[in-house]
């Protein structure tokens, strides 16, 4: 009962920090955020073909997905991380180089010693590759998604958000 609060909460709780965001900024990142979260889709599920990594607690029986932490965490801390860092593509890269690694290097581990998941054939490290490369991805969509040349964003904002 308490692991399935737990997993419900890492899927519902994310949402609704969402209310704090202004509602222009949700709809602005969204479409980022929903493309790197359909990426993250399909890799979850070639991880879980060629085990890569086992995802033991599930929300929905019918699911081999990692729902709560994709359609959760994942998705709402990438709207999260575009709001606070894009047009700054250096601090983009370091948030997302410390977001993936402690989901890689802390998270995983504590996940694993409490049976949520289990380690395949992908070591933390290649999971921290993964996720890192992930953030290219999201930003370059974004930028696509905005109709801007790179050169014009990395290293300053290109347009004042609030």
């Amino acid at each position: 009962m308490l692991r399935a609060m737990f997993l419900w909460s890492c899927l519902v709780v994310p949402w609704l920090t969402l209310f704090a965001m202004d509602k222009k900024l949700v709809r602005h990142y969204l479409p980022a955020a929903l493309f790197i979260t359909l990426i993250n889709t399909i890799i979850d599920q070639l991880a879980s073909y060629y085990q890569w990594w086992i995802v033991k607690d599930q929300l929905f029986l019918w699911s081999k997905l990692d729902i709560p932490i994709i359609y959760g965490l994942f998705i709402v801390g990438s709207m999260w991380i575009l709001r606070f860092t894009y047009g700054k593509f250096l601090w983009f890269l370091v948030v997302n180089a410390a977001v993936d690694a402690f989901q890689a290097f802390i998270a995983a581990p504590v996940f694993h010693n409490t049976g949520f998941i289990s380690f395949g054939n992908m070591s933390q490290a290649d999971i921290f590759l993964l996720m890192f490369g992930f953030s290219f991805i999201l930003y370059g969509f974004q930028m696509w998604y905005e109709g801007e040349s790179p050169e014009l964003l990395i290293g300053r904002r290109s347009k004042e958000r609030t």
